[in-house]
């Protein structure tokens, strides 16, 4: 028996190949079609079609790296993802928090810690740098409450974390700038350092009990 793998989100199709080679049964799902090696690549099972990937389904794995952290409603994922799941299968979710150090991925562009959360939009644009495509703010709670209100079981939580370098929590015109982002005032509030401290999370779910 072969697994049955589902990359939703798949990007270039990098994991849906790999899964391929590893004689998995594999597809790949995203809004668009990317322009790689992968996609033009008729052998692999790459679609933007939603009916195509539903019709092959269910899959015993689900992936979904890097996803739901870019969606401003990202119960229409779950949601999709849910529907597709075999009643034994897992689901794996990763996700960078916005608030981390590389939360806005403006590191492929200019490689400084926090620039989203220290400078405005008006001023990354000054700088030539990219506002679309950043993170969207969600607590990983609001991540959970979602997934079990759908009706996914998770089994594990777990966190990838970098200490927070004093320089954004000692100055002063820094540490308010980061603290504005959450609308909270330095004095009056602690720095959320706990959540600057992720670098991404993972969270693997089941389908829970009927």
């Amino acid at each position: 028996y072969k697994k049955k793998v589902l990359d939703f989100g798949c990007g270039k199709g990098h994991v849906v190949e790999m899964a391929d080679k590893m004689a998995m049964k594999a597809y790949g799902y995203d809004i668009i079609r990317h322009d790689s090696q992968q996609w033009n690549n008729n052998k692999l099972n790459l679609s933007t079609y939603w009916p195509r990937i539903l019709s092959n389904g269910p899959y015993d794995v689900v992936i979904c790296n890097d996803v739901l952290d870019h969606s401003v409603a990202p119960m229409n994922y779950l949601l999709k993802i849910f529907s597709v799941l075999n009643r034994s299968g897992k689901v794996f979710f990763r996700f960078h928090p916005y608030c981390s150090r590389t939360g806005g991925h403006l590191y492929k562009f200019f490689n400084k810690a926090y620039l989203h959360l220290v400078l405005s939009k008006q001023e990354l644009n000054m700088l030539d740098l990219p506002t679309s495509g950043q993170k969207v703010m969600y607590p990983i709670l609001t991540y959970e409450y979602n997934l079990n209100s759908i009706g996914f079981k998770i089994v594990n939580v777990s966190s990838v974390t970098q200490e927070v370098d004093d320089f954004f929590t000692t100055n002063e015109l820094i540490a308010k700038r980061i603290m504005s982002r959450y609308n909270l005032v330095l004095g009056k509030n602690p720095i959320p350092v706990a959540q600057m401290r992720q670098s991404y999370v993972d969270i693997v779910a089941t389908k829970g009990s009927e």
